[in-house]
Formats: structure tokens, sequence, C-alpha cells
């Protein structure tokens, strides 16, 4: 029997530095072959080629954006992109802005080529600091990377948008949400920093994109019989609905326990790959 098991990363597989333990990638990279692993994570391409080791599960398509896309690790190409309609992507825009945040839309050029964010900044922020610290340091952190550029102007709309993303405060991103999901047909994801509770995330997607749908699409294309996932917050929550064996690590939050077939030990711990290895 074939066993597809897919991680989160930030707050699940990764460790307290944001990176695969050595336990856990020596682990993953000897794993029999009826043991299949990747990942599922809100991070693009850019961040995941730069913090996975290359030698875990580089053959599994890596589902990317929430599961707006896959990426293929091998040929370093997207798959699966899910692209959202434009008037979604008008709306999502504009309720974000209307809250106070920055919208950042994400485009793609080709399978194998850039992303772009393009962000818009609300009316009546100072010219000279028009980003919040949290949004600059989002912008900082995801500058000159190799698969992604980020502007700070609306999208030209050459490149077809797969994704409208906001950070704020917790009640900034609720009610954006709530005004976008009245208006139009979109997936709509929020959820809380791992390190900060205060700070939220939104993200605007195409009708039925989650990490839920994309697990298992991909379950159906390896021709796995089972499919155990692993997560620890609120975004984790579709595919741990529809697997096998749900995992939620200690650290979880209690609305992710409360759903978990079981609850191993903490990501600071080596605990996915750790499960996954005395897995029968």
């Amino acid at each position: 029997m074939t066993t597809l098991y897919v991680s989160d990363l930030d707050g699940t597989l990764f460790g307290a530095d944001s990176r695969v333990s050595a336990e856990s990638e020596k682990i993953l990279t000897g794993l029999p072959h009826d043991k299949l692993f990747t990942i599922a994570t809100a991070r693009t391409p850019a961040t995941v080629d730069l913090i996975i080791p290359s030698d875990v599960g580089p053959h599994i398509p890596a589902i990317v954006i929430t599961g707006a896309a896959l990426w293929e690790r091998d040929a370093k190409r997207y798959t699966d992109v899910k692209i959202m309609d434009p008037d979604a992507v008008a709306v999502a825009e504009d309720a974000m802005l209307l809250c106070g945040l920055a919208p950042f839309t994400y485009a793609i050029d080709a399978p194998e080529g850039m992303l772009y964010a393009y962000g818009r900044i609300p009316e009546g922020r100072p010219q000279y600091e028009p980003l919040t610290k949290a949004e600059r340091a989002f912008v900082d952190e995801r500058s000159n990377l190799p698969l992604k550029k980020i502007y700070l102007r609306s999208n030209p709309g050459v490149c077809p948008p797969l994704l409208v993303f906001g950070i704020g405060n917790r009640a900034q991103v609720d009610k954006a949400a709530a005004i976008i999901q009245a208006k139009v047909d979109c997936s709509v994801s929020v959820y809380g920093d791992v390190f900060n509770p205060d700070k939220g995330f939104v993200e605007v997607f195409a009708p039925g994109v989650s990490k839920g749908a994309a697990v298992l699409a991909l379950k159906k294309r390896l021709g796995a019989d089972r499919l155990v996932v692993f997560g620890d917050s609120h975004n984790d929550m579709a595919m741990m609905s529809v697997a096998d064996t749900a995992v939620a690590v200690a650290n979880a939050t209690a609305d992710v326990k409360a759903m978990a077939t079981v609850i191993t030990g903490r990501n600071t711990e080596s605990s996915v790959a750790r499960f996954i290895e005395a897995d029968k």
C-alpha cells in the first residue's frame, strides 16, 4: 500500500528557525518507495526552493500558494494553476483597501516563469512610508528572489492573477474577508501568524482552491492508497478534513487539534518526520 504524506511547513515541518532539521532531512530522504512525501504551504516556490533541501521530496510536486498551484521541483515549473476572475480580483483589492490593508495581487507570467506581486497602497498613508511595519517586512523578505518580484503598483493586467493577499491585524483581515465573501464567489483563507497571534493574513483565490482540494487531486494523480496530512493552523484544516489520517503537531491551534485523528509532538522535535518513519 502506498501512502502519500503531506505536511504544512511553518509551525509544522519547520522548527523554530523556519528550516527543516537535520534529523528530519535524514529521515525524509531515506523513505521507502511506498512512502511518498511532499509539502502543502501558503508559500511560493521562491521561498520553498530556497528553504527545502533539494533531496526532500524532489520528484513529487509541492502544493504551493495554498493550493492555487503545484510546483514541479525537478522541472522548475508551475502546473495546475488556478487563475482568478479579474472582477473578483478588483473586489478583493477594493475590500482590502477599504479595511486599511495594502493588497498584493500575485500573477504569473508563464508556467516556468516569474511570479509577480503587485501592491496597492491605501489612500491617506504617508507618502514617505506607505507600508506598515508588517507589510514592509513582507516586501523586504521577498524582494530580489530568483522566482518572485514585488512591485508597488497595480497589476497591469498582462499576467494572469491567482491570489490577492493582505496582512494586518486580525480585525482588519476578518473584516476584509467578510466583505469579499459577501460580494463575490471565491475561496477566502484567514489565519494568524505562527509567531505573532495579533497579526493576521487574508488570502483570496479562485473558487474551490484549498489545500484540501489540492491534496486529493495529488493523491489521485500519484495513485496513492492512503493520505496522511500534518498541520498546525486554520489553513491546514481543509486538507485535514479529507485525509485518511490527520495529524496535528502539539503546538497546533485548538481547532486544529480538535479535528485531528492523531496529535504528535511539537514542530521543534522533528515530529512530522518521526511520525512518518514510524508509521506502518
